[in-house]
Protein backbone atom coordinates (compact mmCIF):
# COMPACT_ATOMS: atom_id res chain seq x y z
CA UNK A 1 0.00 0.00 0.00
CA UNK A 2 2.77 2.39 0.73
CA UNK A 3 4.41 1.97 -2.72
CA UNK A 4 1.26 2.58 -4.18
CA UNK A 5 0.11 5.64 -2.16
CA UNK A 6 3.82 6.94 -3.09
CA UNK A 7 3.92 5.60 -6.65
CA UNK A 8 3.33 9.33 -8.18
CA UNK A 9 6.39 10.84 -7.23
CA UNK A 10 8.68 7.81 -7.09
CA UNK A 11 7.85 7.97 -10.50
CA UNK A 12 9.16 10.87 -11.35
CA UNK A 13 12.28 10.24 -10.06
CA UNK A 14 14.89 8.70 -12.40
CA UNK A 15 16.76 6.46 -9.75
CA UNK A 16 13.57 5.62 -7.93
CA UNK A 17 12.11 4.52 -11.10
CA UNK A 18 14.66 2.51 -11.95
CA UNK A 19 14.98 1.00 -8.25
CA UNK A 20 11.40 -0.02 -8.10
CA UNK A 21 9.81 -0.14 -11.11
CA UNK A 22 12.27 -1.85 -13.55
CA UNK A 23 10.95 -5.68 -12.89
CA UNK A 24 7.10 -4.51 -12.77
CA UNK A 25 4.51 -2.86 -10.92
CA UNK A 26 6.14 -3.04 -7.17
CA UNK A 27 2.43 -3.00 -5.29
CA UNK A 28 1.67 -6.46 -6.32
CA UNK A 29 1.73 -8.79 -4.02
CA UNK A 30 4.14 -11.11 -5.81
CA UNK A 31 6.31 -8.28 -6.56
CA UNK A 32 10.26 -9.56 -5.53
CA UNK A 33 12.56 -6.41 -5.28
CA UNK A 34 16.18 -6.91 -5.77
CA UNK A 35 19.09 -3.95 -4.32
CA UNK A 36 21.93 -5.17 -5.18
CA UNK A 37 23.47 -1.27 -4.87
CA UNK A 38 22.52 -2.06 -1.32
CA UNK A 39 23.96 -4.34 -0.46
CA UNK A 40 27.08 -3.41 -1.69
CA UNK A 41 27.00 -0.86 1.27
CA UNK A 42 25.61 -3.45 3.84
CA UNK A 43 28.36 -5.79 2.81
CA UNK A 44 31.02 -2.60 3.24
CA UNK A 45 29.86 -1.89 6.78
CA UNK A 46 29.84 -5.89 7.83
CA UNK A 47 33.29 -5.95 6.68
CA UNK A 48 34.28 -2.98 8.41
CA UNK A 49 32.60 -3.67 11.40
CA UNK A 50 31.17 -0.16 11.42
CA UNK A 51 29.08 2.14 10.41
CA UNK A 52 32.37 4.49 9.27
CA UNK A 53 31.99 3.35 5.38
CA UNK A 54 28.58 4.42 5.15
CA UNK A 55 29.36 8.09 6.90
CA UNK A 56 32.48 8.48 5.26
CA UNK A 57 34.06 8.12 1.90
CA UNK A 58 32.66 7.60 -1.44
CA UNK A 59 29.08 6.59 0.01
CA UNK A 60 28.68 9.83 1.86
CA UNK A 61 29.96 11.84 -0.79
CA UNK A 62 26.99 10.58 -3.17
CA UNK A 63 24.76 10.88 -0.99
CA UNK A 64 25.87 14.85 -0.09
CA UNK A 65 25.75 14.75 -4.28
CA UNK A 66 22.46 14.20 -4.41
CA UNK A 67 20.63 15.84 -1.44
CA UNK A 68 22.40 18.94 -2.86
CA UNK A 69 20.78 18.34 -6.12
CA UNK A 70 17.93 18.41 -5.38
CA UNK A 71 18.37 20.91 -2.72
CA UNK A 72 18.26 20.10 0.28
CA UNK A 73 21.44 21.36 3.34
CA UNK A 74 22.24 18.14 4.13
CA UNK A 75 26.70 18.06 3.85
CA UNK A 76 29.13 15.61 3.59
CA UNK A 77 30.90 17.26 6.74
CA UNK A 78 27.28 16.86 8.36
CA UNK A 79 27.13 13.35 8.01
CA UNK A 80 31.79 12.40 8.75
CA UNK A 81 30.38 14.16 12.14
CA UNK A 82 27.35 12.15 12.82
CA UNK A 83 27.65 10.23 16.14
CA UNK A 84 24.89 8.34 17.57
CA UNK A 85 23.50 8.73 20.69
CA UNK A 86 23.06 6.12 23.73
CA UNK A 87 20.59 7.17 26.57
CA UNK A 88 19.10 5.84 29.33
CA UNK A 89 14.89 4.94 28.87
CA UNK A 90 12.28 6.62 30.79
CA UNK A 91 10.78 4.16 33.51
CA UNK A 92 7.44 4.43 35.13
CA UNK A 93 6.41 2.42 37.62
CA UNK A 94 2.67 1.28 38.66
CA UNK A 95 1.19 -1.95 40.15
CA UNK A 96 4.42 -4.20 40.37
CA UNK A 97 4.62 -3.43 37.12
CA UNK A 98 7.52 -0.84 35.01
CA UNK A 99 7.42 0.39 32.05
CA UNK A 100 10.90 1.25 30.02
CA UNK A 101 10.53 3.26 26.80
CA UNK A 102 12.40 5.58 24.79
CA UNK A 103 13.51 9.48 25.55
CA UNK A 104 13.29 12.38 23.83
CA UNK A 105 13.19 13.43 21.49
CA UNK A 106 11.07 9.84 21.09
CA UNK A 107 7.74 9.47 21.92
CA UNK A 108 8.08 7.63 24.89
CA UNK A 109 7.31 10.47 27.46
CA UNK A 110 4.22 11.01 26.13
CA UNK A 111 3.17 7.67 27.34
CA UNK A 112 4.10 7.93 30.95
CA UNK A 113 2.52 11.41 31.28
CA UNK A 114 -0.59 9.39 30.48
CA UNK A 115 -0.21 6.76 32.28
CA UNK A 116 1.11 9.27 35.89
CA UNK A 117 -1.86 11.36 35.29
CA UNK A 118 -4.40 8.06 35.31
CA UNK A 119 -2.49 6.22 38.10
CA UNK A 120 -2.52 9.63 40.50
CA UNK A 121 -6.33 10.27 39.32
CA UNK A 122 -7.53 6.89 40.30
CA UNK A 123 -9.19 5.90 37.22
CA UNK A 124 -10.30 2.87 38.16
CA UNK A 125 -11.90 4.27 40.77
CA UNK A 126 -14.33 6.20 38.82
CA UNK A 127 -17.49 4.99 37.84
CA UNK A 128 -17.55 2.99 34.47
CA UNK A 129 -18.85 5.08 32.25
CA UNK A 130 -16.61 8.16 32.98
CA UNK A 131 -13.44 6.07 32.61
CA UNK A 132 -13.19 6.61 28.99
CA UNK A 133 -13.88 9.70 28.49
CA UNK A 134 -11.47 10.25 31.61
CA UNK A 135 -8.66 8.46 29.38
CA UNK A 136 -9.05 10.39 26.15
CA UNK A 137 -9.00 13.61 28.30
CA UNK A 138 -5.63 12.15 29.99
CA UNK A 139 -3.93 11.70 26.24
CA UNK A 140 -5.68 14.92 25.59
CA UNK A 141 -3.88 16.44 28.15
CA UNK A 142 -0.50 14.81 27.43
CA UNK A 143 -0.62 15.49 23.65
CA UNK A 144 -1.42 19.59 24.47
CA UNK A 145 2.26 19.42 26.16
CA UNK A 146 3.58 17.36 23.50
CA UNK A 147 2.88 19.91 21.20
CA UNK A 148 4.08 22.98 23.08
CA UNK A 149 6.06 22.05 25.39
CA UNK A 150 8.21 19.13 23.81
CA UNK A 151 11.74 19.32 21.84
CA UNK A 152 15.36 17.96 21.84
CA UNK A 153 16.31 18.73 25.31
CA UNK A 154 20.00 19.12 24.38
CA UNK A 155 18.64 22.50 22.42
CA UNK A 156 15.75 23.72 24.08
CA UNK A 157 14.35 23.93 27.84
CA UNK A 158 12.15 21.57 28.40
CA UNK A 159 10.36 20.75 31.29
CA UNK A 160 10.51 16.94 31.27
CA UNK A 161 10.90 16.68 35.01
CA UNK A 162 7.88 18.58 35.56
CA UNK A 163 5.60 16.63 32.83
CA UNK A 164 6.49 13.37 34.78
CA UNK A 165 6.65 14.77 38.77
CA UNK A 166 3.63 13.19 40.63
CA UNK A 167 2.59 16.50 41.50
CA UNK A 168 2.01 17.72 38.01
CA UNK A 169 0.43 14.73 37.15
CA UNK A 170 -1.72 14.99 40.08
CA UNK A 171 -2.82 18.67 38.91
CA UNK A 172 -3.86 17.42 35.65
CA UNK A 173 -5.98 14.50 37.28
CA UNK A 174 -7.76 17.05 39.05
CA UNK A 175 -8.18 19.12 36.23
CA UNK A 176 -9.48 16.45 34.23
CA UNK A 177 -11.91 15.05 36.89
CA UNK A 178 -13.95 18.73 36.59
CA UNK A 179 -13.94 18.01 33.34
CA UNK A 180 -15.98 14.84 33.83
CA UNK A 181 -17.61 16.10 36.39
CA UNK A 182 -18.95 19.16 34.18
CA UNK A 183 -18.57 17.12 30.96
CA UNK A 184 -17.55 19.14 29.39
CA UNK A 185 -13.59 19.17 27.65
CA UNK A 186 -10.61 20.79 28.40
CA UNK A 187 -9.50 22.95 25.62
CA UNK A 188 -8.20 21.97 22.85
CA UNK A 189 -4.32 22.01 21.49
CA UNK A 190 -3.25 24.10 18.92
CA UNK A 191 -3.91 22.38 15.06
CA UNK A 192 -1.06 19.84 14.31
CA UNK A 193 -0.53 18.15 10.48
CA UNK A 194 -1.19 14.56 9.70
CA UNK A 195 1.93 12.66 9.84
CA UNK A 196 3.01 8.99 8.77
CA UNK A 197 5.04 6.02 8.23
CA UNK A 198 7.26 3.96 10.41
CA UNK A 199 7.97 0.65 11.35
CA UNK A 200 8.66 -1.34 14.30
CA UNK A 201 10.06 -4.94 15.01
CA UNK A 202 10.00 -6.81 18.34
CA UNK A 203 11.89 -10.12 19.03
CA UNK A 204 11.99 -12.48 21.49
CA UNK A 205 14.76 -15.26 21.89
CA UNK A 206 14.44 -18.98 23.29
CA UNK A 207 16.13 -17.38 26.71
CA UNK A 208 13.38 -15.03 27.00
CA UNK A 209 15.30 -11.89 25.86
CA UNK A 210 13.24 -9.31 24.29
CA UNK A 211 13.68 -6.18 22.07
CA UNK A 212 11.50 -3.45 20.18
CA UNK A 213 13.33 -1.64 17.72
CA UNK A 214 11.56 1.21 15.75
CA UNK A 215 13.00 2.65 12.67
CA UNK A 216 11.42 5.64 10.70
CA UNK A 217 12.05 6.78 7.25
CA UNK A 218 8.97 9.40 7.45
CA UNK A 219 5.64 9.40 5.38
CA UNK A 220 5.76 6.87 3.01
CA UNK A 221 9.18 6.04 1.33
CA UNK A 222 10.26 9.07 2.93
CA UNK A 223 11.03 12.26 0.07
CA UNK A 224 10.95 9.66 -1.97
CA UNK A 225 13.94 10.63 -3.83
CA UNK A 226 16.76 7.76 -4.09
CA UNK A 227 20.56 7.67 -4.53
CA UNK A 228 21.99 5.83 -7.82
CA UNK A 229 24.54 3.34 -6.81
CA UNK A 230 23.47 3.26 -3.16
CA UNK A 231 20.20 1.90 -3.27
CA UNK A 232 18.85 4.18 -0.76
CA UNK A 233 15.75 6.25 -0.80
CA UNK A 234 15.91 9.45 1.39
CA UNK A 235 13.85 10.15 4.32
CA UNK A 236 12.08 13.56 5.04
CA UNK A 237 12.44 13.69 8.72
CA UNK A 238 12.90 17.74 8.51
CA UNK A 239 9.38 17.42 8.49
CA UNK A 240 8.97 16.30 12.27
CA UNK A 241 9.85 19.82 13.09
CA UNK A 242 7.26 23.04 14.00
CA UNK A 243 7.81 25.21 11.31
CA UNK A 244 7.18 28.42 13.69
CA UNK A 245 10.04 29.43 15.12
CA UNK A 246 11.10 30.27 18.70
CA UNK A 247 9.34 26.62 20.12
CA UNK A 248 10.74 24.20 21.41
CA UNK A 249 10.91 22.22 18.58
CA UNK A 250 11.77 24.56 16.06
CA UNK A 251 14.48 24.01 13.23
CA UNK A 252 17.93 24.01 14.53
CA UNK A 253 21.58 23.18 13.49
CA UNK A 254 22.58 20.03 15.07
CA UNK A 255 18.82 19.64 16.49
CA UNK A 256 16.93 16.37 16.48
CA UNK A 257 13.46 16.86 15.25
CA UNK A 258 10.30 15.41 17.73
CA UNK A 259 9.35 11.86 16.33
CA UNK A 260 6.71 9.34 17.26
CA UNK A 261 9.01 6.41 17.91
CA UNK A 262 7.85 4.23 21.11
CA UNK A 263 9.61 1.26 21.64
CA UNK A 264 8.89 -0.12 25.04
CA UNK A 265 9.18 -3.05 27.56
CA UNK A 266 7.34 -4.22 30.16
CA UNK A 267 8.32 -5.82 33.14
CA UNK A 268 6.21 -7.47 35.90
CA UNK A 269 7.89 -8.34 39.50
CA UNK A 270 11.15 -7.60 37.72
CA UNK A 271 11.09 -10.09 34.87
CA UNK A 272 10.51 -8.90 31.54
CA UNK A 273 7.17 -9.98 30.03
CA UNK A 274 6.53 -8.04 26.84
CA UNK A 275 8.30 -5.62 24.14
CA UNK A 276 6.12 -3.42 21.89
CA UNK A 277 6.17 -0.46 19.52
CA UNK A 278 4.11 0.89 16.54
CA UNK A 279 3.92 1.99 12.94
CA UNK A 280 1.61 4.65 12.03
CA UNK A 281 3.03 8.32 12.51
CA UNK A 282 1.46 10.06 15.48
CA UNK A 283 -0.95 7.05 15.93
CA UNK A 284 2.00 5.72 17.42
CA UNK A 285 2.46 6.62 20.97
CA UNK A 286 -1.51 6.30 22.07
CA UNK A 287 -1.21 2.75 20.41
CA UNK A 288 1.74 2.14 22.66
CA UNK A 289 0.02 3.86 25.42
CA UNK A 290 -3.37 1.73 24.96
CA UNK A 291 -1.91 -1.89 25.46
CA UNK A 292 0.41 -0.56 28.38
CA UNK A 293 -2.57 0.65 30.00
CA UNK A 294 -4.21 -2.48 29.69
CA UNK A 295 -1.52 -4.77 31.08
CA UNK A 296 -0.40 -2.36 33.75
CA UNK A 297 -4.13 -1.15 34.73
CA UNK A 298 -6.77 -3.54 33.79
CA UNK A 299 -4.58 -6.24 34.75
CA UNK A 300 -4.99 -7.93 30.94
CA UNK A 301 -2.73 -10.16 28.97
CA UNK A 302 -0.28 -9.30 26.44
CA UNK A 303 -2.85 -10.91 23.91
CA UNK A 304 -5.66 -9.19 25.64
CA UNK A 305 -4.49 -6.18 26.09
CA UNK A 306 -3.58 -5.96 22.20
CA UNK A 307 -6.96 -7.21 21.47
CA UNK A 308 -8.95 -4.30 23.60
CA UNK A 309 -10.01 -1.35 21.02
CA UNK A 310 -8.36 1.77 21.31
CA UNK A 311 -8.65 5.26 21.27
CA UNK A 312 -6.49 8.09 19.20
CA UNK A 313 -6.33 11.98 19.88
CA UNK A 314 -3.69 14.31 19.25
CA UNK A 315 -4.85 16.93 21.88
CA UNK A 316 -7.59 18.79 19.81
CA UNK A 317 -11.03 17.81 19.50
CA UNK A 318 -11.19 14.97 17.18
CA UNK A 319 -10.75 11.70 18.74
CA UNK A 320 -11.10 8.23 17.07
CA UNK A 321 -12.38 5.07 18.46
CA UNK A 322 -12.34 1.57 16.92
CA UNK A 323 -14.49 -0.38 16.29
CA UNK A 324 -16.04 -2.31 19.21
CA UNK A 325 -16.29 0.85 21.43
CA UNK A 326 -19.93 1.35 21.32
CA UNK A 327 -22.29 3.98 19.74
CA UNK A 328 -23.17 5.17 23.42
CA UNK A 329 -19.04 6.37 23.85
CA UNK A 330 -19.46 8.64 20.73
CA UNK A 331 -22.39 10.20 21.91
CA UNK A 332 -21.22 11.00 25.12
CA UNK A 333 -17.96 12.38 23.73
CA UNK A 334 -19.93 14.26 21.64
CA UNK A 335 -22.21 16.03 24.18
CA UNK A 336 -19.14 16.75 25.97
CA UNK A 337 -17.78 19.25 23.44
CA UNK A 338 -15.34 16.21 21.47
CA UNK A 339 -15.86 15.22 17.66
CA UNK A 340 -15.86 11.82 18.37
CA UNK A 341 -15.78 8.82 15.02
CA UNK A 342 -14.70 5.55 14.46
CA UNK A 343 -11.28 5.60 13.00
CA UNK A 344 -7.57 3.22 13.86
CA UNK A 345 -4.88 2.86 15.97
CA UNK A 346 -1.43 2.19 14.81
CA UNK A 347 -0.28 -1.37 13.96
CA UNK A 348 1.20 -2.75 17.18
CA UNK A 349 3.71 -5.32 16.95
CA UNK A 350 4.56 -7.24 20.13
CA UNK A 351 6.28 -10.12 21.74
CA UNK A 352 6.13 -11.08 25.23
CA UNK A 353 5.60 -14.24 27.73
CA UNK A 354 3.52 -14.26 31.03
CA UNK A 355 6.71 -16.35 32.71
CA UNK A 356 9.87 -18.25 31.87
CA UNK A 357 8.25 -21.17 31.58
CA UNK A 358 4.81 -19.54 29.40
CA UNK A 359 5.12 -20.33 25.63
CA UNK A 360 6.41 -16.79 23.67
CA UNK A 361 3.68 -15.00 21.91
CA UNK A 362 4.69 -12.83 18.95
CA UNK A 363 1.27 -10.58 17.89
CA UNK A 364 0.80 -7.65 15.68
CA UNK A 365 -2.66 -6.12 15.90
Amino acid sequence: SAALKSATRLQKDPTSLKLYYSKGDPTSPLALLKNPDLYKVLQAMAEDKSAEPFYKGEFAKKFASVVEQNKGILSYQDLASYKSIESAPLKFSWNDFEVFTAPLTSGGITILQTLGILKEMQLNNLPEKDRLFARIEALRFAWRDRLNLLGDPDHAKVPQSKLLSSVYQKGCGEQILDAVKNNKCMPPSRPTTTQNGTINLSAIDALGNMAALTLTHGGYFGSQVSIEGLGITLGHGMSRFDIEPGRANSIAAGKRPLNNMAPTVVQHKFKTIAALGGRGGRRIPNAVFEVVYQMIAEKKSLEQALEAPRIHTEGNLEVYLEKGLNEQNLARLNTAGLKAKTGISAVISAVGRADENAPAVVSMR
